[in-house]
């Protein structure tokens, strides 16, 4: 065989058994095809087929996030990638689906938690809040202070209060002004 022949023959496309993990990293023409690319893979990305359905946003992100899917080979040829599915993260760290609202969220400061604690988001019925001193919401000038030994202090430039019912003041003793 002469050096011409030997290269006008096809070189034989790596072989790849089993499934393998990659990811999408764009469309490809003509429209609704995939390019997907793999470790280990000598030529690049490829355009492969897909038994997932993406398009529009889901294709986007799955593209912008390098989201990763599990690729098998026609007849074990590197050049044929089919998409089989998308990887879920571990379980761990997915977000579940919303639950309905529980009837009671209860809330506690565990100990050694950060005094400077940014942001909570709670849903529920019904809110707890415990804190084992005091809690304090503030807003500006605003202010509702709980403390341990029962005294509520409300503060604010303007307090006002609304009641489609009675509005009734109890106490020991009231004091106004």
């Amino acid at each position: 065989m002469t050096l011409q022949a030997v290269r006008e023959q096809p070189i034989a496309a790596e072989r790849i058994e089993g499934v393998r993990a990659g990811w999408i990293v764009g469309r490809s023409n003509p429209p609704g095809g995939l390019l997907v690319d793999y470790p280990g893979s000598h030529g690049g990305p490829q355009r492969a087929e897909s038994l997932v359905n993406l398009e529009g946003t889901a294709l986007t992100q799955a593209i912008e996030n390098r989201t990763k899917v599990l690729l098998a080979f026609l007849d074990g040829d590197a050049t044929q990638p089919v998409v089989l599915g998308i990887l879920q993260p571990p379980a761990e760290t997915r977000t579940a689906p919303p639950a309905s609202p529980p009837d009671e969220v209860v809330v506690r400061l565990p100990e050694g938690a950060k005094e400077n604690q940014q942001e909570a988001q709670i849903d529920g019925r019904r809110v707890v809040l415990e804190g084992h001193e005091q809690i304090v919401l503030r807003c500006g000038a605003a202010s509702i202070e709980l403390r341990r030994d029962g005294k509520l202090i409300i503060r604010g430039a303007h307090v006002i209060t609304h009641a489609e019912g009675v509005n009734r003041i109890r106490g020991g003793s009231v004091q106004i002004n």
